[in-house]
């Protein structure tokens, strides 16, 4: 952590303003849609049940979706995040006001109060609190969230996380989880002091968020739209290993604007035109399914990377055959002909199984075992 600290610096602003951003955005159309849902109860059933199927959503997934329509970076990451944040809003908001007791609000009509007058002057300062835990409970859910946002090139703590998943590098892990960790605790823990406090502290706390999350927004915003003449996304493994994006800007005298992704994303993002080059795998189905374009490397900076079963030593010793078996097609399977059979599973959604026997029972392979025989060889 000590070595990195401008970078986790760096990083750390760009979590807290993506998770504020979200969250200010959340607060504003999620406080005053629970509102309106406890004046349209007809409304509340289908509304929470709504924000509630977003909650179940993988993060990941939902990330995926949104790159098509807002493309890499902290656009789609804040949608994620605004997205997320609002069921315990919303919820927190409707359950807060309906569970003012009604002698209460007996008493407001009986002293003349208008329905807005009560909202105002009742219903919303006795809900102050339960709606305040929803905002907190968004905050550490949001803090959590914003980890994911580095796979679609967002910045953020998560980068050194799954460069330390990619790596399998506990310290790496730990230089992002610990941070991110530490600012979830460090946020409710403010939250937490103020939300006893919230109806003597309401303007003023407001007037603080605003101010923060408006401050904090131009970091996060402005680099979105900024744009680059020429942007390459590698995933976070590339980015750090020694044969890597570093040894390979050197060979290659490159200075490229990189951003870290998904491997399962950069090929979308590039299909999409939000990244002009990334490091994929040339046996990849969907270089041939996005009309991709593979790039020679004529300074031979990458070693071959041959493909190997690694096998667990008791299934082998229980199943000697596999090793014959595999014995077989090695060196039988071309690049191409690997590429073909993933755009066929990835973009054809034939089965694995369909496709491997199809190439066992093709003319070049002819003769091997399996050849002609049953669906389950």
């Amino acid at each position: 952590m000590w070595e990195h600290r401008e970078e986790i610096g760096v990083q750390t602003v760009e979590h807290l303003g993506l998770t504020l951003t979200a969250l200010a955005g959340a607060s504003l159309l999620g406080i005053p849609a629970g509102l309106l849902l406890t004046r349209w109860q007809r409304l509340s059933g289908p509304s929470l049940a709504f924000v509630g199927v977003i909650q179940t959503i993988p993060s990941l997934a939902l990330l995926g979706f949104l790159l098509p329509w807002l493309g890499i970076g902290v656009i789609p990451a804040i949608v994620a995040l605004f997205l997320y944040a609002l069921l315990p809003i919303v919820r927190n908001t409707y359950i807060g006001v309906e569970e003012v007791d009604p002698a209460v609000k007996e008493a407001a009509r009986g002293m003349g109060m208008t329905g807005f007058q009560m909202l105002a002057r009742v219903e919303l300062p006795l809900a102050a609190p339960v709606i305040f835990a929803g905002v907190r409970t968004a905050t550490v859910i949001g803090v959590g969230v914003a980890t994911l946002s580095a796979l679609i090139g967002s910045g953020g703590l998560g980068e050194f996380i799954f460069r330390g998943i990619a790596l399998n590098n506990p310290h790496m892990i730990l230089a992002g989880a610990m941070p991110a960790a530490m600012l979830a605790m460090g946020l409710d823990a403010a939250l937490a002091w103020i939300q006893p406090r919230i109806r003597r502290l309401l303007k003023p706390f407001a007037i603080v968020f605003a101010l923060t999350s408006l401050a904090l927004m131009p970091l996060v915003i402005i680099p979105a739209f900024s744009g680059t003449d020429f942007l390459a996304a590698f995933p976070t493994e590339f980015m750090e290993r020694a044969d890597g994006y570093r040894a390979m800007s050197q060979v290659y005298d490159l200075q490229l604007d990189t951003t870290e992704m998904d491997v399962g994303l950069m090929y979308q993002a590039l299909k999409e035109g939000q990244v002009d080059l990334i490091s994929g795998f040339s046996t990849d189905g969907r270089i041939q399914a996005f009309d991709l374009q593979v790039l020679e490397d004529d300074k031979h900076y990458f070693p071959p990377y041959a493909a190997a079963p690694l096998l667990n030593g008791e299934t082998l010793r229980r199943h000697p055959e596999i090793r014959e078996a595999l014995a077989l097609v090695s060196g039988r399977i071309s690049n191409l002909a690997m590429a073909h059979m993933n755009f066929r599973v990835d973009q054809g959604h034939a089965t694995p199984h369909q496709v491997a026997k199809d190439f066992l029972e093709s003319p070049g392979i002819a003769g091997l075992p399996g050849s002609g025989r049953g669906p389950n060889d």
